[in-house]
């Protein structure tokens, strides 16, 4: 027998009865969940508190809406790739457009080599999932040599000013993986 499924808040527009996709409040199935802290201008809703208000739109609210030009997509990050995997995130302020049911996500993406790590040009306002304050860019250039000895010569080779550098990036990736097995 299947366990009864928990309501969801309803749809603000239609009052449609959503129920949840899991356990989690604001999760539903056949919607999506909306926040917003609000904003100046309205006199309404402006949290200056650290408060947000959140509601449902159920699909077909939702594709009624797109299909109307009344909800609208931007996008504030790009994803950052290294090596082939999510690193991070690099702040982008792209205009709204109206948005459409049929709009494929975006594919854009911003990818930082090793070598743009080594020789510290990648772009700084990149948000490091690990926290630039962890030296998480040292850590997945520490990763990719850990990987390829083969290539530290290679690399101090083709970049002779940042030897000194690469031999760092080393020995605190070889301290911090010793750190993580004493654990």
């Amino acid at each position: 027998m299947r366990p009864e499924r928990k309501q969801d808040f309803p749809c603000i527009i239609c009052g449609m009865v959503l129920y949840r996709e899991m356990d989690d409040e604001g999760q539903p199935r056949d919607g999506v969940v909306c926040h917003t802290s609000g904003n100046y201008g309205s006199r309404v809703f402006d949290d200056l508190h650290g408060e947000y208000l959140t509601f449902n739109i159920c699909d077909p609210c939702l594709r009624d809406r797109a299909n109307a030009d009344r909800i609208f997509i931007t996008q504030g990050s790009l994803p950052v790739w290294v090596e082939g995997s999510v690193c991070g995130a690099y702040p982008v302020d792209r205009p709204y457009v109206a948005w459409k049911t049929t709009m494929e996500p975006s594919d854009e993406r911003l990818n930082v080599e090793i070598s743009e790590i080594i020789d510290g040009t990648y772009p700084k306002s990149i948000r490091w999932n690990g926290g630039p304050e962890d030296g998480w860019p040292d850590v997945l250039a520490g990763d990719y040599l850990s990987r390829h000895p083969d290539e530290i010569a290679e690399w101090k080779e083709v970049m002779p000013d940042h030897v000194e550098r690469i031999d760092a990036i080393m020995a605190d990736f070889q301290r911090r993986m010793a750190q993580r097995r004493r654990r």
